[in-house]
């Protein structure tokens, strides 16, 4: 795969995990909302492939989106409740963001070879 399509790529995945996670912050409050955002945060991390330009932009959008929106609005008030269902958001937020960076695998790992066969 060519770089300037593991770089579209990677823009995409990064806008698509920072909708998903504004959309998460939106529905956490609702019974079926929390659950829905977490699973399918995971179910994605998990699907994606673990190099640069899978994984971690949509991990990082992600957890981002759903880290920035902790921060107090203008008008006095928090989007993120401060319960149960508000902290653990903000905590899997911060879980997938670091388990989006840290589980990328290199290309030594992953047996991937230049374009001669040499080793990377």
């Amino acid at each position: 795969m060519s770089v300037p399509l593991r770089l579209v790529l990677a823009t995409t995945l990064g806008l698509g995990g920072a909708a998903t996670g504004v959309a998460a912050v939106a529905v956490h409050s609702e019974a079926w909302g929390w659950p829905l955002g977490v699973l399918t945060a995971v179910a994605v991390a998990v699907a994606l492939p673990a190099a640069w330009w899978g994984r971690p932009p949509w991990c990082l959008g992600w957890g981002g989106s759903v880290l920035g929106a902790s921060f107090a609005r203008p008008e006095g008030y928090y989007v993120i409740s401060a319960d149960l269902p508000g902290y653990g958001l903000l905590a899997v937020a911060l879980a997938i963001a670091v388990t989006g960076v840290l589980t990328v695998a290199s290309r030594r790992a992953r047996g991937d070879t230049g374009q001669d066969g040499s080793p990377p």
